[in-house]
């Protein structure tokens, strides 16, 4: 009989001062579930253990708990065969009952002050007739069991609590908008509410059992209306504005945006090269995120991958990725066609970025626009120039931490490449944290919050504590794939004041380190 350990957080405020964790072996049956070792441990083991289920069919939403480290519903996860350990826990943010039962009336209570109802001036008797397309997006979210998923893994929602709009009262908000009867402001509401503190990570449509686009079909929505009634925050009007007037969040000047490439062999792109290396608003004008700019083109320039490239220096203008998830639709359109146009103009087909947030515009957004070119996010050439054998590389002595990119990997299913490059280095040892892949823990810097900084506040924000994640892992660095996570976490590394103790490196900055 195979057998599985199950780690339970134990916690009874009756008789324990702090949660601690018992170990129960379980045997393993194909196809069971997490609620299977839960009842099974109740029954075999200890009555007194604290749980909650009633449908055991997905559908009640009442067992959701962490299951090591992501949320999910314990009567539809299943434990996979070869599995040794499960660890779970409570849901994040609530206050334990007792073990795995937490109170859930807070968010009831916070639910209650938005109205999550019709609110009418008068109740007709007559029938109301609602077409079907303004339906169409409510009719999803209208599947949501509240089973708490989405409040839970948002990375807002953990060390904010005051901005509770993300996700769920989102949802909620969406809903209510969408009904001709309803006389509230929701949009107006949902700013109020936080609406432009969600960093668009996608966490909670992760981990939503009913799968809903929470994020597309709620807070995007709600932003794009907040954004038609110019109700957004002084900050994300800036960020607008100055992406509309100057082609940068940042308001810097246009010719200023090649000048991070003077004094290197990069150049400007010319017809008939086979490469545009597109590099972005942040790897343009952030001094931080320049250096790993200019180590990815130093190693097009200098390490034998004679591959011809170059940039549209201060030709370059936003991708419009932030522009987009801030509900300026309008604008990412005008961006996106006229960047197409250029490119188109200059014979460009293949393209190289090295942000995730301009790969994923590039990518996912742009042929809707008529731009089809063939995309890639720097990793994903850098590991194949390295499996190429085009790129010889040196030892590099280290213990080293990923982080996932929000972009790059929930966004576009990329986890693999960045860790290739890594593992493929002489020397580097790569340790995972507890979060990782489709379950790592945002930086904190999307949806314009590199810029707006709506969670700097906090000393708990994501940044913060994946710096902490990473130093408990014992990584000497904490290697990133995006220029956005590279600032904020660096920033955050100053602020933990453990620059002594540990580095954030960006990959291409690793690499071409050690370039031969």
């Amino acid at each position: 009989m195979e057998y599985i350990t199950f780690k339970v957080q134990r916690f009874d405020p009756e008789k324990d001062t702090a949660p601690h964790f018992e170990e129960y072996k379980v045997p393993f049956t194909r196809g069971m579930r997490i609620l299977d070792g839960l009842n099974y441990i109740h029954d075999n083991y200890d009555g007194s253990l604290a749980y909650r289920w009633v449908c055991r069919a997905g559908q009640c939403g009442s067992c959701a708990v962490e299951i090591d480290r992501k949320v999910g519903l314990a009567c539809k996860t299943e434990v996979k065969e070869g599995t040794k350990e499960v660890t779970l826990q409570p849901l994040y943010i609530f206050s334990i009952i007792k073990d795995l039962v937490v109170d859930i009336d807070k968010i009831w209570n916070e639910l209650s002050s938005i109205k999550p109802y019709v609110e009418r001036e008068t109740y007709s008797k007559e029938f109301e007739i609602v077409h079907q397309e303004k339906i169409m997006d409510a009719r999803e979210l209208r599947q949501c069991i509240e089973c708490w998923s989405c409040v839970a893994s948002c990375p807002v929602t953990r060390v904010a609590w005051d901005k509770t709009m993300v996700p769920l009262a989102g949802e909620k908000m969406a809903m209510l908008d969408a009904h001709t009867g309803d006389i509230l402001d929701r949009i107006g509401m949902a700013v109020k509410y936080g609406l432009y503190a969600c960093t668009v990570c996608r966490a909670c449509t992760e981990v939503c059992p009913q799968e809903i686009d929470i994020l597309g079909k709620a807070l995007l929505k709600l932003r794009s209306r907040a954004v038609e009634r110019s109700l957004v925050s002084p900050k994300t009007r800036d960020f607008l504005e100055n992406v509309n007037l100057r082609g940068n969040p940042y308001g810097e000047a246009r010719m200023k945006r090649g000048k991070w490439a003077e004094e290197t062999e990069i150049r400007r792109y010319e017809k008939g090269d086979e490469l545009l290396y597109y590099v972005g608003c942040v790897g343009s004008y952030d001094t931080r995120a320049q250096v790993a700019a200019r180590a990815f083109g130093n190693i097009l320039c200098k390490c034998g991958a004679n591959i011809s490239f170059g940039i549209l220096s201060d030709e370059e203008s936003c991708d419009g990725n932030e522009v987009n998830n801030l509900g300026e639709e309008g604008l990412f359109q005008e961006l996106a066609e006229e960047n197409i146009q250029k490119f188109k103009d200059l014979g460009i087909k293949k393209i190289v970025t090295l942000s995730p947030h301009s790969y994923n515009a590039i990518k996912n957004d742009y042929p809707e626009f008529g731009g089809d070119f063939e995309v890639y996010h720097y990793t994903q050439l850098l590991r194949d120039l390295i499996k190429d054998e085009k790129l010889d590389l040196s030892k590099f002595d280290a213990k080293v931490a990923y982080h996932d990119s929000c972009f790059l990997g929930r966004y576009n299913n990329e986890y693999d490449a960045p860790r290739e490059i890594l593992n493929a280095i002489p020397g580097i040892e790569l340790v995972e944290m507890e979060r990782n892949r489709e379950n790592s823990l945002c930086c904190g810097g999307g949806g314009g919050n590199f810029y707006t900084d709506f969670l700097g506040e906090y000393k708990d924000s994501p940044a913060r504590i994946r710096i902490r994640e990473a130093y408990d892992v014992g990584a000497s660095i904490l290697a990133v794939a995006c220029p956005i996570c590279l600032t904020m976490l660096e920033d955050a590394l100053k602020v933990e004041g453990l620059e002594e103790k540990m580095a954030i490196k960006d990959i291409s900055e690793i690499v071409n380190e050690i370039c031969i």
